[in-house]
């Protein structure tokens, strides 16, 4: 290569001419000096047969030390067997790509994929999560400048509140959105799956109910109390199905079987979106048939009082075991 020419002092010193003009340093670099005055970088090298340019920044804003480092790296590029100028705009075009690929972006367009298969509740739930917790931090990044140290502050924030099985599904959605990032090819790695064994766990806890001994206390005083028919037969067969409150107060007469004595609860109305097959017993048969002569011409079960196309509220169940002097949390009802 040849040795180096110019230095700082003659740049700062040249002045503008009647036309444009080139000022060489040596290894193919030079200055292009414009009428205008103003001052350009360009090197100049060949690559297959052929006389190529590049342009490599703007003086002053690119000094003369700067731009011999970009000519040292073109060169490595061409002993490579990389035209330096195809190099420039793969980098521009990945950083384009990189920019428009930003966490939030993939991660709603993750969403909106995984939505036909959630229910409404459980979407709006997980954008939810990412929206209150994750994405006011890293939602304007490029996927592919998050690391796992970054992952970790934000779940464990989290998990600071006490909220680990929160910390649980957040960790998992944001493994997901990596994944997809992956599939569609704008990040090569998971940062989240490592957390994996960090993060603290969720307790496992044994959820309260009534102990068998218990029962027909609780059945008596249910059986006593004054209320209205359709809820005590809801609690009766709550207790014989052994379903959700959210499960039982949506079923739908189309559900229910009572020839072959099954209930069929759509995915759709289950809380891990899989179909639930409720065999039902003598018990459950004579309840569901008491309630068809009340609600069997409506298209629910236990329909609201003044409202038929409107489930009953959750809150009439739990009313009526507070009242029977129950605290429905102890009782493990949700």
């Amino acid at each position: 290569m040849a040795k180096d020419k110019l230095t700082n002092t003659a740049i700062k010193q040249t002045k503008p001419r009647e036309k444009d003009y080139k000022l060489f340093d040596g290894g193919g670099l030079f200055l292009l000096v414009k009428k205008d005055g103003q001052k350009y970088w360009r090197l100049k090298y060949r690559f297959g047969g052929k006389e190529k340019t590049l342009a490599i920044g703007v003086y002053p804003e690119a000094t003369l030390a700067k731009a011999r480092e970009k000519r040292t790296e073109a060169r490595e590029h061409l002993q490579n067997g990389i035209d330096p100028s195809q190099q420039k705009i793969a980098k521009k075009l990945t950083a384009r790509i990189n920019a428009s690929h930003t966490f939030e972006a993939l991660g709603r367009e993750w969403i909106e994929r995984q939505s036909n298969q959630w229910t409404e509740g459980h979407t709006e739930d997980v954008t939810r999560s990412l929206e209150r917790d994750i994405f006011p931090s890293v939602g304007n990044m490029p996927i592919t400048d998050i690391n796992t140290v970054l992952m970790r502050s934000l779940l464990e924030k989290v998990q600071s509140r006490g909220a680990l099985e929160a910390t649980k599904r957040l960790r998992q959605r944001c493994s997901a959105i990596f994944r997809y990032g992956m599939a569609c090819g704008v990040c090569s790695e998971d940062p989240v799956e490592p957390l994996k064994g960090v993060l603290q766990p969720p307790k496992k806890r044994n959820y309260p109910a009534i102990e068998p001994e218990e029962l027909p206390d609780f059945i008596y005083k249910l059986n006593r109390y004054n209320c209205e028919l359709q809820t005590r037969l809801a609690m009766q067969l709550m207790m014989n199905t052994f379903v959700r409150t959210g499960e039982l107060i949506g079923a739908r007469w189309e559900e229910i079987d009572l020839k072959q004595a099954i209930w069929n609860i759509p995915a759709a109305r289950m809380k891990r979106d899989r179909p639930h097959y409720v065999p039902l017993s003598n018990q459950s048969l004579l309840i569901l048939e008491e309630l068809h002569k009340m609600t069997g011409h409506r298209e629910l079960v236990f329909p609201k009082r003044g409202k038929p196309r409107e489930t009953m509220s959750n809150a009439t169940l739990l009313r009526v075991i507070e009242r029977i002097g129950y605290n429905h949390s102890d009782l493990g009802f949700d």
